[in-house]
């Protein structure tokens, strides 16, 4: 081939820049012609290639490469061109192919993973938070006497809380970017209960039913979905609930023990677990309000104990519990560290 013809090698790297467009155009390809007859045409008689402006796109891809006006050696160089844009738009069609077989698989996991997809990397620091909460339980309370004599029906006492505010504090660690663990302490201070059925009548406030100090201590997870500064929370909480005996329910433990049942009025172990959602708010740098709302199932073993009467020679047993759903609201502070 002619010294001055185009190395191709040379034009590879750029050829789909400057000079497929110009060979492969319609007239190039000879456009209505069948699969056989398709040739390069001669530059120097299709006027859609003028040389001059052949010659400035050889000489932007490569300043080493030179051409002539010489019809047989463009001639030579253009149909080297044709073959090889040729067999790169059979592979490019064979890639289309396999690229719509994917398309709806690749479009349903976009979809399915959009909202985790748009979440970023939470806070990589541990977060302490302090806040106060409100809550509402409903639940009932079963007290089962057995004087030995016959199997014993328990009585149910249905239940609501009278008391309103707490006050927590938690720490929160994180595992990755968007999970946390942690877990808190939750304060209720005399927890108090009430008839849900209960009216108030001749100005007299509703009778209630004092069981004494009460708090929570839980642990916590969540998930953490990142909106470039608010966050949506996504946990559960679970752990331990103690009631430290005073008021009525010290009183009545101390009743018992004065009859000779086996009872004392040592902090009464529960457990409670529920899922919680919550949100994060930006208020300064490491500075966030959090809002949490949860439900809470939770069960407190109050009492079990025994005594032996002596004139009878029977042994009698009291054994109390109590179970309810607490509906939770949180409000708090919380620092990044």
């Amino acid at each position: 081939m002619h010294s001055s013809c185009i190395e191709l090698h040379s034009l590879n790297p750029l050829l789909g820049h400057w000079v497929w467009p110009l060979v492969l155009s319609r007239r190039t390809l000879g456009q209505g012609r069948g699969p056989s007859q398709r040739q390069a045409k001669d530059p120097a008689k299709d006027p859609a290639i003028p040389l001059d402006q052949l010659d400035l796109v050889a000489r932007r891809v490569d300043k080493r490469v030179t051409l002539t006006r010489d019809e047989t050696t463009l001639d030579r160089c253009e149909t080297s061109l044709v073959r090889v844009s040729l067999r790169s738009n059979v592979m490019m069609r064979k890639q289309c192919r396999g690229t719509r077989r994917t398309s709806w698989c690749t479009l349903a996991i976009c979809c399915a993973g959009a909202f985790v997809g748009l979440a970023k990397p939470a806070h990589a620091g541990p977060t302490i938070g302090l806040g106060p909460g409100i809550y509402n339980d409903t639940g009932e309370r079963e007290i089962t006497v057995d004087q030995g004599v016959d199997t014993p029906e328990p009585d149910r006492i249905e239940f609501e809380n009278d008391g309103l505010l707490n006050l927590g504090a938690w720490v929160l660690f994180p595992l990755s970017p968007k999970i946390r663990v942690g877990g808190g302490i939750r304060w209720f201070g005399n927890y108090e209960t009430k008839d849900p059925d209960a009216e108030e009548s001749n100005g007299q406030d509703v009778e209630t039913y004092k069981y004494g100090t009460t708090f929570q201590l839980y642990g916590q997870g969540e998930y953490v979905v990142d909106f470039d500064g608010p966050k949506l929370l996504l946990g559960a909480q679970a752990g331990l609930i103690t009631i430290i005996p005073g008021g009525d329910f010290q009183e009545d433990l101390e009743s018992d023990q004065a009859r000779g049942y086996d009872t004392n009025t040592l902090p009464r172990p529960g457990i409670f677990a529920g899922p919680l959602v919550g949100g994060s708010f930006p208020l300064a740098k490491r500075l966030n309000l959090r809002a949490d709302l949860g439900l809470q199932f939770a069960r407190v073993w109050l009492q079990s104990s025994s005594a032996e009467s002596q004139a009878a020679g029977l042994e009698l047993t009291i054994d109390s519990h109590m179970v309810f759903t607490r509906l939770f609201l949180g409000l708090g502070i919380e620092v990044d560290l």
